[in-house]
């Protein structure tokens, strides 16, 4: 399996204290997906399914970090 390395990192909001964790790559974002993101709503899940295809063919990296950005917009984890 590939990374599926992002073109820009993704910056999110970690921990109580604002803060901030730059996400570089699919594996990263589905990781940060299943430990860091509550709830389980088709924008999550979309991510999920699209950082993993990401890790198969990283050609869709960009697609995953657009899913990625939109789930953390919805989780209100986005730091941007």
């Amino acid at each position: 399996m590939s990374e599926g390395w992002f073109s820009v990192p993704v910056p999110v909001n970690v921990g109580l204290f604002g803060s901030i964790r730059n996400i570089f790559n699919a594996r990263d974002a589905d990781e940060f997906i299943r430990e860091r993101m509550p709830g389980n709503s088709m924008t999550i899940r979309t991510a999920h399914h699209a950082c993993r295809a990401a890790m198969e063919n990283p050609t869709k990296a960009e697609s995953a970090r657009t899913a990625f950005i939109e789930a953390a917009r919805e989780s209100h984890l986005l730091a941007i």
